[in-house]
């Protein structure tokens, strides 16, 4: 009976099977992967998640989070209506994830084996890319094809500490945790939360 679980390397569709099994049962399931400078966590905390805000050192009375959108309902959100006021554009980081995972998808190989041909996984992300309205620059559609799902100690190191850091608040439930997903990119040393929700 565990209050987390943690997966890496987990097909889209397997991903989201696990979510609803785990947060039925109460529990909060992340699915969270590097891929060369960068990486994604994408959590699940469940409908009925409380936590207790932080105000200083004093706690606040507990309280649901503002904004639930289920692992099932994030991966169904165009990519071109994943905006809000910060971003006019979804973030690179997420688009680059979501492909990873459609690659993944379509070819049942994760971007980066040996056995990939990069060029067909290229027309599958293009190809993905167009239907969901969305685009990456040639340098950033380059990385992605080049390094797939490498692995660099670093940012492995980074982010491994920072969805650490995220499943104590959610132990022990004091202070906000990070919801909905979790992006880094590693070029920047940039960290944030982004609410994959579709703009209404």
């Amino acid at each position: 009976d565990f209050t987390v679980v943690v997966a890496s390397q987990v097909p889209l569709e397997e991903a989201v099977r696990l979510s609803q099994i785990v947060t039925s049962q109460g529990h909060a399931f992340y699915t969270a992967d590097c891929f060369g400078m960068r990486a994604a966590a994408m959590m699940d905390l469940g409908k009925d998640f409380e936590y207790r805000p932080e105000q200083g050192k004093k706690l606040l009375d507990p309280t649901k989070l503002k904004d639930y959108v289920p692992i099932s309902d994030m991966v169904n959100v165009p990519l071109h209506t994943a905006v809000n006021r910060f971003h006019k554009q979804p973030p690179p980081t997420w688009v680059m994830y979501r492909c990873l995972l459609e690659h993944q998808k379509q070819s049942k190989q994760w971007l980066g084996d040996d056995s990939v041909d990069t060029t067909a996984a290229r027309n599958i992300i293009q190809e993905f890319l167009k239907e969901q309205q969305a685009t990456l620059t040639d340098e950033e559609l380059d990385s992605l094809v080049s390094a797939g799902m490498a692995q660099i100690v670093p940012v492995n190191a980074i982010f491994g500490g920072i969805i650490g850091n995220e499943i104590i608040k959610i132990i022990s439930g004091k202070g906000e945790p990070a919801n909905n997903s979790l992006l880094f990119d590693g070029e920047s040393c940039k960290a944030w939360t982004f609410l994959v929700k579709a703009k209404q």
